[in-house]
């Protein structure tokens, strides 16, 4: 375990990162829909 615990920050990093990404993307383009439409 002493091995696997510095590398979980790193896990859980690129994991969230893209959901985040992917998000902040949808979020920005059905504002940006809504104010063309």
């Amino acid at each position: 375990m002493s091995i696997v615990a510095p590398l979980w920050p790193c896990v859980c990093y690129s994991v969230t990162r893209p959901l985040l990404y992917i998000i902040f993307n949808r979020l920005f383009m059905d504002t940006s829909e809504a104010a063309e439409h």
